[in-house]
């Protein structure tokens, strides 16, 4: 028999087709790519986990379904309940009274989301079809008001919600999902000529999207950068697809220039807007970039669930006439980033421009690394205050639809220097670099292995600001052309 877990209907709910398929054509089912920052969701989960089981030291791992019931322990953690097709497993089963249990979901996050309320009223249905009165929900998530001194206080870092009445809302629309759900997953044959993600916006397609939608043209509506699913909706009413058969009229903001840019074949560009503010920032200019790691669970003193931790900087300096030098610094160990600044202050000074892609990242950080050393608010603040975010040129006054309604600068720097590239790079964007570094700094990782880390965080990190100086080049050739 196939069982259909929680993971499945949370699958079936967002596209059915492709639960089907994982169901019924297995060989031919595409899971969504597990990216290193979904590795790192997940291993903050474990490490909540481990937190949570602080709470409840006298609590059982792993008690089969038929001995729960009989059992005299409170709190069972990862217990498995099937009945019929369908498959639950419980973060914790807290027994209330000798007829009554509460369910409490553990995640990693800083607040509810809607998706826990479905996650626990699809593990309500299955207990209670098993026989167990479940009287409260409750998800067990960080407190983002929690701030780590010295030793980490587990009753402190993590914040017991009741949701039971949003459960309770839901709870009748989610029994009729999951009858639907397991009828739906049996059935032999389906029409495989489209899905359902056809009317959503490009990031919430399912990963089967390819197998199900097989004439979706190259060039299409859902690369427009911020496509509402509500326009998509429109569009597909018209039979409109293909950007060739877009009108520009139909958009508004950059998604309209990105048609024109389509139509013809060439960026769109405000080289009066651009050159002006181009020719506002004070020389020298300090392209840098931050890279950060982010955890469920504090590191160190004065850190709150998921406050970033800047582990690594690169700057390359650009004088009146050109000239370039670089400075890069990047830890060996959890540690707080204050000597970092130090060095980025040696370097830098308070003087110039600095210019970031995405400015509120690292502005955010400054103001955050500032608050907890007053000592170098002073030229954080400066730094803040004198940052010019190269990406905002590409929201509207450089529009190429080659980049596909992103603003990255992944996307950006190919289109302008195509002689870089972070695919030849053994680390390839953020979520990778903060997985790498953690790795890095662990005691365990081998001497060989932590040196090639290395080596591989300061080249990523340096063509992320080196780049930047490209794209400024190649901007100011056109600007001169």
């Amino acid at each position: 028999m196939i069982l259909l877990s929680k993971s499945d209907f949370l699958e079936y709910l967002h596209c059915p087709k492709s639960l089907w398929l994982k169901k019924n054509k297995p060989e031919l089912h595409r899971q969504s790519d597990l990216s290193e920052f979904d590795q790192k969701l997940i291993d903050d989960g474990y490490a909540i986990e481990r937190i949570a089981g602080k709470l409840f030291e006298k609590a059982h791992y792993n008690i089969s379904q038929e001995k729960v019931a009989g059992h005299d322990g409170e709190h069972f953690f990862q217990s498995t309940f099937v009945f019929e097709k369908l498959l639950a497993r419980t973060d914790i089963l807290e027994r209330v009274n000798d007829t009554g249990w509460n369910l409490i979901e553990i995640k990693s996050s800083t607040s509810v989301k809607d998706d826990h309320y479905t996650d626990l009223a699809f593990q309500k249905y299955v207990l209670e079809q098993c026989g167990f009165k479940i009287l409260d929900c409750f998800v067990l998530h960080c407190n983002k008001e929690y701030v780590k001194s010295e030793e980490l206080e587990a009753d402190k870092l993590l914040k017991r919600e009741r949701v039971s009445d949003k459960v309770l809302e839901c709870f009748s629309e989610v029994r009729k999902q999951i009858l639907e759900f397991a009828d739906y997953a049996s059935q032999e044959k389906i029409d495989e000529s489209d899905c359902g993600c056809l009317y959503k916006t490009k990031s919430n397609h399912c990963a089967n999207f390819d197998y199900f939608n097989k004439n979706i043209p190259k060039n299409n509506i859902y690369q427009l950068n911020r496509i509402s699913a509500k326009k998509i909706n429109s569009l597909l009413d018209k039979g409109v697809i293909s950007l060739n058969d877009t009108d520009e009229k139909d958009f508004s903001s950059r998604a309209q220039l990105e048609v024109r840019s389509f139509k013809k074949g060439t960026p769109i560009i405000n080289k009066e807007k651009i050159q002006e503010d181009l020719a506002s920032l004070p020389f020298p200019l300090f392209f840098y970039d931050y890279e950060t790691y982010n955890a469920a669970v504090p590191l160190l003193d004065g850190y709150w669930s998921q406050r970033h931790l800047v582990f690594q900087v690169s700057i390359h300096k650009m004088d009146n006439q050109g000239h370039l030098s670089h400075f890069e610094y990047l830890a060996d160990k959890i540690e707080q980033p204050t000597e970092l600044v130090r060095k980025m202050e040696e370097f830098t000074g308070t003087c110039g421009t600095f210019i970031s892609w995405n400015k509120s990242f690292e502005n955010s950080r400054n103001k955050e690394i500032a608050s907890q050393f007053p000592s170098l608010k002073s030229y954080l603040d400066y730094v803040t205050t004198h940052t010019f975010d190269l990406m905002d040129i590409f929201k509207k006054d450089f529009v190429d639809y080659r980049s596909k309604g992103s603003i990255s600068i992944k996307n950006i720097l190919p289109l302008l220097c195509p002689e870089l590239s972070y695919g030849q790079l053994s680390i390839q964007d953020g979520a990778a670099a903060l997985s790498m570094w953690m790795k890095s700094v662990k005691e365990s990782t081998g001497k060989e292995e932590k040196e090639k880390i290395r080596r591989d965080l300061l080249a990523y990190c340096e063509l992320d600001t080196y780049g930047m100086i490209r794209i400024y080049q190649e901007i100011l050739s056109i600007l001169d052309a």
